[in-house]
């Protein structure tokens, strides 16, 4: 896929728009660029516009991608991840979105141990519901407390999302779910922590004006 620069250049308007209106500093959020459909060559583009956080959904693909791009930048995993890919995942990104369960947790905690890597990570957090992906409002604190006290990885935000038939108005009330969550665990561990939450497409004032410091960029 082709990177419009007219794109970009709307996005970068838009955040800084909104963040005026919520009264947020801009240097506050990392746009995470989503590049599953973004050829090699055209990624040092994106880093010449400003994003410094590139972000893959599909492991068996990022790795050749990042093993070739020829480009300095963090990246980021959002997607699936299976206890067998996890070795792989420590090593290839800076931040991992996606650690829904006290399984993949331990496992990923371990798999850092024997890399000699320390991810950061976000633990996902289930404000669905029945049927919802992540951790639950009671298993978050037992998850929170075990990457808190890790040597291997480095626990630094909560993530979440809608249900992807949301917009940005009726996502807000999700979003504020997370961002009380977040303060909970802050609260009960002593720790400041961010929110990775939002697309920039869909819900972009939403995870805004209810404190993300991570978005996914779609440009």
């Amino acid at each position: 896929m082709t990177i419009d620069i007219d794109n970009i250049d709307k996005f970068w308007r838009e955040l800084e728009e909104v963040c005026e209106q919520c009264g947020r500093d801009i240097a506050d959020i990392t746009p995470v660029v989503e590049t599953d459909k973004i050829d090699i060559d055209d990624l040092s583009i994106l880093i010449d516009a400003g994003f410094s956080a590139l972000q893959e959904t599909k492991l068996y693909k990022a790795e050749a991608k990042i093993m070739q791009a020829n480009v300095h930048t963090d990246w980021h995993y959002m997607g699936k991840l299976k206890e067998n890919q996890l070795g792989k995942a420590v090593r290839m990104f800076t931040m991992i979105h996606c650690v829904d369960s006290m399984d993949m947790l331990e496992a990923l905690d371990a798999a850092a141990e024997e890399a000699g890597t320390s991810p950061i990570i976000a633990l996902e957090a289930n404000v669905v519901g029945a049927g919802g992906k992540g951790f639950t409002a009671e298993t978050l604190h037992e998850a929170a407390d075990f990457a808190a006290g890790s040597f291997n990885v480095t626990f630094s935000a909560i993530s979440g999302k809608p249900p992807l038939y949301m917009n940005s108005e009726t996502s807000m009330k999700f979003y504020h779910q997370l961002a009380l969550l977040k303060s909970q665990v802050e609260d009960e561990l002593g720790l400041g922590l961010g929110l990775s939450m939002g697309r920039s497409d869909r819900d972009l004032q939403a995870a805004v004006s209810a404190g993300c410091n991570w978005i996914r960029a779609i440009v």
